[in-house]
């Protein structure tokens, strides 16, 4: 409990004030922490609310299903590089 009200508090110093939302996962301490320390703060708990940067790469994950059956990184990472110019069009 105290470590994670460490935690929230070195969040608030660190963002020079308090956030209007945190994303953090469902854990109880977290939610007595929040209460506790910054009640007026949205707390979102969602499934993928945590994870921007898995959420931002979705479009390059459905390529790279794709490209599974390639004998190389280099050679997928070849394929990829070419293949973007065009999906950006």
């Amino acid at each position: 409990m105290s470590a994670t009200k460490r935690f929230l508090k070195r969040l608030i110093v660190s963002n020079q004030g308090r956030p209007r939302k945190i994303a953090i996962d469902k854990l109880g301490s977290y939610r007595v922490a929040h209460r506790e320390l910054m009640p007026d703060v949205i707390h979102d708990t969602s499934q993928y609310a945590n994870n921007k940067a898995e959420l931002s790469h979705q479009p390059t994950r459905a390529r790279e299903r794709g490209v599974r059956r390639f004998k190389s990184i280099d050679q997928a990472q070849r394929f990829l590089s070419v293949h973007a110019v065009v999906y950006n069009h």
